[in-house]
């Protein structure tokens, strides 16, 4: 005898196996990169940077594999702090994270 939960676990299943599919886009993963970079860089300097603008800011100027981020920091004193940073991905193994370039504050 079948239980009415066997029948709409499909659909479920689905949906999981479509969201495992899912994963973080290369813009993503520059902006998270470049939020690392950006901590080494500053140290102990505390600050917040907004990762989905980030994101939403990238740019390929140089081919496919480079991304450039043009972004702006806010420190703890409340100043804002440009900054440029690079990173590029792998051409042979697109998903791997990205390696850092260079991180340039601007101020």
């Amino acid at each position: 005898m079948k239980s009415g939960f066997q029948g709409s676990r499909i659909p479920v299943v689905a949906m999981v196996l479509m969201l495992a599919g899912c994963g973080q886009s290369q813009e993503q993963a520059a902006a998270e990169a470049c939020a690392v970079g950006l901590a080494e860089r500053l140290r102990d300097q505390k600050f917040t940077v907004d990762k989905v603008a980030m994101a939403a800011e990238a740019k390929r100027p140089d081919g496919p594999d480079i991304v450039e981020i043009n972004a702006t920091a806010t420190l703890e004193t409340g100043s804002p702090a440009p900054f440029l940073c690079r990173v590029q991905f792998d051409a042979a193994n697109p998903k791997a994270p990205p390696t850092l370039l260079y991180v340039q504050t601007n101020w």
